[in-house]
């Protein structure tokens, strides 16, 4: 992610959550750290013989009922 400040201060509209801007820095600091950390777990090599999860299918479940 390029610009993760834009990014906290557009969420933070988009979701209607006031933000002041002295937690601004704080907010975008956590952010950069789970940026980092999800990349790590995004491009964690895994061996082929690795099954894949079933995807969950809503529209499938809800005809089970």
């Amino acid at each position: 992610m390029k610009n993760i400040e834009k990014y906290v201060e557009l969420t933070a509209e988009l979701i209607n959550l006031p933000l002041q801007s002295e937690h601004l820095p704080g907010v975008v600091a956590n952010m950069e750290r789970i940026a980092a950390i999800a990349q790590l777990i995004i491009y964690f090599p895994l061996p082929p013989e690795i099954e894949l999860a079933p995807k969950f299918d809503l529209e499938k479940w809800e005809d089970r009922e």
